[in-house]
C-alpha cells in the first residue's frame, strides 16, 4: 500500500476533481482512515494556497468588511427586536 505522502503528492497532480476522487478511492483501497487523512491534507493544502495567494492588506480589508456587515446585521436585528417589543407593549 502506498504511503500518505505518496498518495497526497500524486493527488495534487490531478486537477480534475472527479479524477482525483477516483484516484483516492483506488489508492486508499478499503482504508477509510487513510482516505480521510489524505483528503484532509488536500483540503489544508488548498486552503493554504488560497490564503497565501491573497495579499495581507486585501485579507484585512475583506475581514473588516465582513465584520462590518455582521455588525450592521446585528444592529438591524436589535432595532427590529426593540420595535417589536414596543409594539407588543403598546398592544398589551
Amino acid at each position: 500500500m502506498m504511503q500518505i505522502q505518496e498518495i497526497f503528492l500524486a493527488a495534487l497532480e490531478i486537477d480534475d476533481l472527479q479524477q482525483r476522487a477516483d484516484y483516492l478511492m483506488q489508492a486508499c483501497g478499503n482504508d477509510p482512515v487513510l482516505h480521510r487523512k489524505v483528503t484532509a491534507l488536500l483540503a489544508a493544502h488548498e486552503w493554504s494556497g488560497e490564503f497565501l495567494d491573497i495579499p495581507a492588506l486585501q485579507q484585512m480589508a475583506r475581514d473588516l468588511s465582513q465584520n462590518e456587515g455582521e455588525e450592521e446585521q446585528k444592529n438591524a436585528r436589535e432595532e427590529i427586536d426593540v420595535s417589536t417589543h414596543g409594539l407588543e407593549i403598546g398592544l398589551s
